[in-house]
């Protein structure tokens, strides 16, 4: 795992130069809707799991 993190930590510079600003812009906005969703699922799930909904 941590030799993992060391590969993924070295290569994001050139990830960096790769995608510019407005690469980097929209994979943070995926990401965000990404962890909305998945939260907007947990609530759900955790209301179905108490019987409110």
């Amino acid at each position: 795992v941590v030799f993992l993190t060391f590969i993924f930590f070295s290569l994001g510079g050139p990830f960096e130069r790769l995608l510019g600003k407005t690469g980097i812009n929209v994979i943070t906005r995926l990401m965000g809707m990404l962890l909305a969703a998945l939260s907007v699922q947990f609530v759900v799930d955790g209301l179905n799991g108490l019987g409110v909904i």
